[in-house]
C-alpha cells in the first residue's frame, strides 16, 4: 500500500510557496498539511502536527533552513517530537546557496533541488518543481515504508571474502568511491576516518550539479587530513589527496608521463548521470587494473554497477554500504544484485574495512 506523505511547505516567499503547492496538488500519495513563511513557524508546526517531510528553503529571515534542521535534531534528542520529519532543501544556484545546502545535507536533510530561475514563468516553474520534487518525495516515502529494516544475511550473497591473489601481490594505488542521494552526509561521516587510515589518493563521483560539488569539496577539506578538491583537467593524482568530480562533467583517470592524471569531459550522460560513477570506474580499469579498491555508497539508481563488474573481473576488491545505513539502497543494492561485491558493511565500519584490506594488500 502506498504511503500518503504529509508535506509542510516552508519558504519566505508567498508566491513561491504557492508554486510548490501547485506542483504537489492533486497527487494521490501526497497531502499538503501546511504552508509557512519561516523557520520559526515551521518548528512550531511540527511540534503540533504530524509531518513526514518539509520542503525547506535554505535562506529565510528569523530562522533559516540550517537552523530549522538543528532545531529538529535538538527536539528529537529531547523527545519533544512525536514524529520526526525529513527535509528536502530548495536551494538557490549560488555559491552561498550551495555552501548552505551542503551543510544542510550534512545535518540530515534527505536531498535537495535547485530553485528554478526567478525569470522563468510561473507555469514553467511549477512544471520543473513537480518533476524534481515528486521523485525526491516518493523515494522518501518508499524509505519510510521500508523503515529501518536491514538486508538479511541470506539475501546478500557474497561470492568470496578474501582479497584476490592479484590484489595481494600488486598492492593498491587508489580508492574509488561512487555515491549519490545521501552522499554529503555519508561522506562527511566517513571521509575523516578513512583519510586517517590511508595515504592513498581517493577519487569520488558524487551526483551533484556544478557549484554544489565545489562546496562539497570545500566542506570536506575542512575536516579531512587529505587535501580535498574538485578534479580538474590534467591534474595529477597524488597521495594524500581527494578528488571530487566537478558537477555536470565526467571525471576519468588516464595514464600520464608522471603517473595517473585526471581528464574532465562533457561527453553525454551515462544512465542519465554526469558525472558518472561508471565512467570513473571503467577508466580506472585501464589505469590501475587490480591495483585499486572500489566503494559504492548510498544513492538512487544503478550507476556504478557496470564499472564495478569490470573492476571485480580484474581482481579489484569492491565494497558497498549496507541498506540500514543508506538513505537509498539503490546503487549499492544494484551492485549486490549483479554479484560484483565482496563486502557489504555499515557506513561507520567501511574505513576500518578498507584499512584491513589494504593491510592484507601491503599498502595503507
Amino acid at each position: 500500500m502506498a504511503k500518503t506523505l504529509r508535506v509542510l511547505i516552508v519558504d519566505d516567499s508567498r508566491v513561491f510557496r504557492g508554486m510548490v503547492e501547485e506542483a504537489l496538488r492533486g497527487q494521490p500519495d501526497i497531502e499538503i498539511v501546511g504552508s509557512v513563511y519561516n523557520g520559526v513557524k515551521a518548528v512550531e508546526f511540527i511540534q503540533e502536527h504530524e509531518v513526514d517531510v518539509l520542503t525547506l528553503d535554505v535562506e529565510m529571515p528569523e530562522m533559516d533552513g540550517l537552523q530549522v534542521l538543528r532545531a529538529i535534531g535538538r527536539l528529537n534528542r529531547e523527545g519533544k517530537l512525536k514524529h520526526t520529519p525529513g527535509a528536502v532543501m530548495l536551494s538557490a544556484l549560488t555559491r552561498k546557496g550551495a555552501d548552505a545546502t551542503i551543510a544542510a545535507l550534512s545535518l540530515g536533510a534527505f536531498d535537495f533541488i535547485e530553485k528554478p530561475d526567478s525569470e522563468m514563468s510561473a507555469s514553467d516553474t511549477v512544471v520543473i518543481l513537480r518533476r524534481q520534487l515528486l521523485v525526491k518525495l516518493r523515494f522518501y516515502a518508499s524509505r519510510l515504508l521500508a523503515g529501518q529494516r536491514t538486508f538479511g544475511s541470506e539475501a546478500v550473497v557474497i561470492p568470496r571474502n578474501e582479497p584476490t591473489a592479484a590484489l595481494l601481490s600488486k598492492g593498491v594505488q587508489a580508492i574509488l568511491i561512487g555515491v549519490s542521494t545521501g552522499g554529503p552526509r555519508a561522506l562527511t561521516a566517513m571521509m575523516p576516518d578513512l583519510c586517517q587510515r590511508t595515504d592513498l589518493p581517493i577519487l569520488i563521483v558524487q551526483h551533484m550539479p556544478a557549484t554544489f560539488t565545489a562546496s562539497l569539496a570545500h566542506s570536506l577539506d575542512q575536516i579531512c587530513r587529505h587535501t580535498v578538491m574538485e578534479g580538474a583537467q590534467g591534474m595529477r593524482v597524488e597521495a594524500n589527496h581527494v578528488y571530487i568530480a566537478p558537477g555536470g562533467h565526467h571525471m576519468i583517470v588516464r595514464k600520464g608521463g608522471m603517473g595517473p592524471i585526471l581528464e574532465i569531459t562533457d561527453t553525454p550522460p551515462i544512465k542519465g548521470c554526469r558525472p558518472s560513477v561508471d565512467e570513473l570506474f571503467l577508466s580506472a580499469v585501464k589505469v590501475y587494473g587490480a591495483k585499486c579498491l572500489a566503494m559504492i555508497l548510498t544513492g538512487m539508481g544503478n550507476d556504478g554497477t557496470d564499472g564495478a563488474e569490470k573492476l571485480k573481473a580484474e581482481g579489484v576488491w569492491v565494497m558497498v554500504q549496507d541498506e540500514a545505513s543508506s538513505v537509498v539502497w539503490g546503487m549499492p543494492g544494484a551492485a549486490v544484485k549483479r554479484g560484483c561485491v565482496d563486502q557489504v558493511m555499515p557506513l561507520a565500519d567501511l574505513p576500518r574495512g578498507v584499512e584491513l584490506v589494504l593491510q592484507r594488500a601491503g599498502r595503507s
